[in-house]
């Protein structure tokens, strides 16, 4: 397609200009080369396209229904051209992106803040759930998820590791008359609020200084958002293991208790999943603020 691309500007510049010279000066090519190159055209053609003597060229019939479909041809390959350069020097396009009903407050705020701040063209739809979606069918640009990850087509990116933090309301203390528990064999009759789409992966608490696991109890109350996880918790409902960037602010404020300091919940790794290993510029761009932002959370301890 490239070199009968190339045979068609000869062509069209040779009609334009008036003579195989003039073309092959203006595209500095020889002479001989821009009649090789209408020979070619013509040979492929099968019927002649140019009437020429030693004074003038003149189109044939076909040959000026030719002119007129290179002209047009030659225009659109330019105008993609200049698409596709603008597509690989700048982030712009609709941006979709899907990740955990959590990350919609305190996780995803900074990324989208620097996002809209540098790129103001570009579109976003943001995507927030609990449940697994399939990004190739969905559309999905960039989809954050936790792991452990599922065999798949997609490639992973690690954004950063945290661990969940056991957490309860002052008031849920206060209205069952609770202190503060030592030992988790001691929320045998407390109220677990648990993250049904964890399955059960963040029940283990070990206790590195005793060299002791412990099994959380089962729970009766399940909730398929961990946004509304910490909503309940934070209203006194129960306990429930959280994120830890997402409790920080409220146990600094007061308004969360952590539970059992000494022991910890396994870590979690969040993961940035992408279509493609050669990214567009807004999928690239958009993974390294998301990297960037999310980098702070590793290593987290909260108080």
């Amino acid at each position: 397609m490239h070199k009968l691309l190339r045979s068609m500007r000869v062509f069209t510049a040779t009609v334009e200009l008036g003579s195989m010279k003039a073309a092959a000066e203006a595209l500095n090519l020889s002479t001989s080369a821009v009649s090789q190159q209408i020979q070619k055209m013509e040979l492929h053609a099968g019927v002649g396209l140019l009437n020429r003597n030693t004074r003038t060229l003149k189109l044939t019939d076909v040959g000026q229904q030719v002119y007129d479909n290179c002209c047009r041809m030659i225009a659109l390959a330019e105008q993609t051209q200049d698409l596709l350069n603008r597509y690989q020097q700048s982030p712009s396009g609709e941006l979709k992106i899907a990740a955990p009903a959590g990350f919609g407050g305190t996780m995803l705020g900074e990324p989208i803040r620097r996002l809209q701040q540098s790129y103001p063209d570009m579109a976003l739809d943001i995507v927030l759930q609990d449940t697994p979606l399939d990004p190739l069918r969905e559309g999905v640009d960039i989809a954050i998820q936790m792991g452990p990850l599922q065999d798949s087509s997609l490639f992973a990116h690690h954004l950063s590791r945290w661990r969940l933090v056991l957490c309860a309301a002052p008031s849920y203390l206060t209205r069952r008359g609770l202190s503060l528990p030592v030992h988790p064999r001691e929320l045998a009759s407390w109220q677990r609020i648990a993250h049904s789409p964890s399955k059960g992966r963040f029940t283990t608490l070990r206790n590195q200084r005793l060299q002791q696991v412990f099994e959380l109890p089962p729970s009766q109350f399940q909730v398929n958002n961990m946004q509304s996880v910490i909503n309940f918790t934070e209203a006194g409902l129960g306990y429930a293991a959280l994120p830890e960037p997402d409790v920080l602010a409220l146990l600094e404020q007061g308004r969360l208790l952590r539970l059992l300091v000494d022991w910890q919940l396994p870590e979690c790794n969040a993961y940035a999943l992408t279509q493609a290993k050669h990214m567009s510029p807004k999928v690239r761009e958009a993974l390294r603020i998301l990297k960037s932002c999310f980098a702070r959370y590793n290593n987290l301890r909260a108080a």
